[in-house]
């Protein structure tokens, strides 16, 4: 009696082992195949916190595969540097896993560039920029998701 036991045992141990394989490469194969984003994915109409500026994200110029950003509006132009608005505020963002990185930030209120890197998380980006140990980070927001107010 004892010897079906463990035959039957041993039987179930087996089908368990050579099934759990098979069910993973079943669900590996169905799955969606994991991608880096292109700049196209994250491209068009950022607000900055507060909606104090608008930044438009686009593949760079001189490298479409890298991730760049113009000024195109602000709030108030009187905080930003003269000539900043239209002018190229983030800089040469690589993918890299699940973030935009090693990009340059350029500040226009104080016309500093900062090391940077950008993570997307739907319609919210968050933009870290850093000046060596200190870093800093802002949630921007795609402008075509800020609610607006309706006329009644």
């Amino acid at each position: 009696m004892n010897a079906l036991i463990l035959r039957k045992l041993a039987s179930y141990t087996l089908s368990i082992i050579t099934l759990v394989p098979i069910a993973l490469i079943f669900s590996l194969a169905l799955s969606e195949p994991a991608r880096a984003a292109t700049p196209n994915d994250i491209a068009g109409d950022w607000a900055t916190p507060g909606l104090g500026a608008v930044v438009r994200l686009a593949p760079c110029a001189s490298d479409r595969e890298r991730l760049c950003g113009r000024l195109v509006w602000a709030w108030d132009p009187s905080r930003v540097q003269r000539g900043a608005i239209g002018s190229e505020m983030l800089r040469n963002f690589t993918w890299r896993s699940d973030a935009w990185v090693n990009g340059e930030v350029f500040n226009p209120e104080d016309g500093r560039t900062y090391s940077g890197s950008i993570r997307p998380d739907g319609e919210v980006l968050r933009l870290r920029g850093c000046a060596g140990p200190f870093c800093q980070t802002q949630v921007w927001r795609r402008l075509s998701s800020i609610p607006r107010p309706t006329s009644q």
